[in-house]
């Protein structure tokens, strides 16, 4: 073989190994997504205040009605685990608007109760975000990879079909299902943000009904750990002549150590 041949030779093995093509599998962007957000943990005490608003629109028959609640609660996550504390001027928000309620059970607006709107679970997902971000993405399936918009610059962005996480009863009764997350990535390979749209058709004993949902996340890396600084989301269930939409926004602001 001639030398010059010998160098393209060369040239395309270096080419073919670099791109991880000699190595009989190519790069998976979920796999090293998940293995980023196995760093995204941390011992490290945060505190944060929790902020919530959630707006419900319920129609029966024509007649249309409406809930709004708002409230915060200061929330502490680290090495003892989840801590939610709630002001005495609060709690006692909570008793009077029990009372209200209980003297007209139709009242409409609950400001500062805060008590029943954000459990546990929610705050411990808001605070430490990874996992249960890992647990959204196990068993997805990879749609694009690709460069988007956003806020005005390049950014990478995952864009997969999360597993579909039903019963066997309800799968029976599905008719058609639309879901689809992206998840926009840093230059480290971090979550950005989360885009969540699904649409879910079921059908049963000649009864329709169908759910749907977007969720929309911020993210940020506090104290050593993936936190949701901003979260919108709308969940619409309709059927049996009944419709009910439910919107939340929450913030998340970080306290002064």
């Amino acid at each position: 073989m001639h030398p010059r041949p010998l160098r393209y030779l060369t040239l395309l093995l270096c080419l073919f190994f670099s791109l991880g093509l000699g190595s009989g599998w190519a790069a998976d962007p979920l796999a090293e997504l998940r293995a980023k957000l196995l760093t995204l943990k941390s011992d490290q005490s945060f505190r944060a205040t929790l902020w919530m608003k959630k707006i419900s629109n319920s129609s029966d028959e024509g007649e249309a009605k409406q809930k709004t609640q708002e409230a915060s609660v200061a929330a502490e996550i680290g090495p003892r685990g989840l801590t939610l504390t709630w002001s005495r001027p609060q709690l006692e928000a909570a008793r009077q608007a029990a009372r209200k309620k209980a003297a007209n059970p139709e009242v409409t607006s609950e400001t500062g109760v805060g008590l029943g709107i954000l459990d546990a679970e929610q705050a411990a997902e808001l605070l430490d975000y990874a996992e249960a971000l890992r647990i959204e993405l196990e068993g997805a399936k990879l749609i694009a990879d690709r460069m988007e918009n956003r806020n005005g610059k390049p950014t990478r962005v995952l864009v997969v079909e999360p597993r579909l996480s039903l019963s066997a009863s309800e799968r029976k009764s599905l008719k058609s299902s639309e879901d689809e997350l992206k998840v926009w990535l840093d230059a480290d390979g971090a979550p950005l943000a989360t885009e969540r749209k699904a649409h879910y058709k079921f059908s049963k004993f000649l009864i329709s009904f169908e759910v749907q949902l977007h969720e929309i996340r911020a993210l940020a890396r506090l104290g050593g750990r993936l936190v949701v600084t901003q979260s919108s989301s709308e969940q619409t269930g309709a059927g049996l002549g009944q419709k009910g939409t439910t919107q939340e926004i929450v913030r998340v602001t970080p306290s002064a150590s």
